[in-house]
């Protein structure tokens, strides 16, 4: 690894290091749900504190995976759009962009048809089981 590649990996550590402590907020242990209000604010949220049915966790749980994913094929998609347009006609790179670009979109598609199947199943379970 050269000097230059240490010297931003520290940076960046350093970085992630100061804003991770700098955000860090203190517990607040001795306040309550009762004193603060946050039973109703998280009521008003539409944040239940009552405990919540298995399939409605499992579809909460989905659409993070989902959301995630997501924004990784956005990553990728911009990613490949700076290889192509950074080619300078180099048909390797133009190639090489084309491929992750074909290969996000048959991602992005996997996801769609797989997030559509799981809402369907984790839908109707939710209305078999509170009959």
């Amino acid at each position: 690894m050269t000097a230059t590649k240490q010297r931003l990996l520290l940076a960046g550590m350093s970085l992630f290091l100061f804003f991770g402590l700098a955000v860090a907020t203190p517990v607040l242990a001795v306040i309550n749900a009762e004193t603060t209000g946050l039973s109703e604010t998280a009521s008003a949220a539409a944040f239940a504190s009552d405990p919540v049915s298995l399939p409605f966790l499992i579809g909460r749980i989905i659409d993070v995976v989902v959301g995630l994913s997501g924004l990784l094929v956005f990553i990728l998609f911009v990613y490949a759009g700076t290889i192509w347009m950074t080619a300078q006609g180099d048909p390797a790179k133009v190639k090489k962009a084309q491929d992750i670009l074909v290969t996000a979109t048959i991602g992005l598609l996997i996801l769609l048809s797989a997030f559509s199947i799981t809402n369907f199943v984790v839908t109707q379970l939710d209305i078999a089981t509170n009959v």
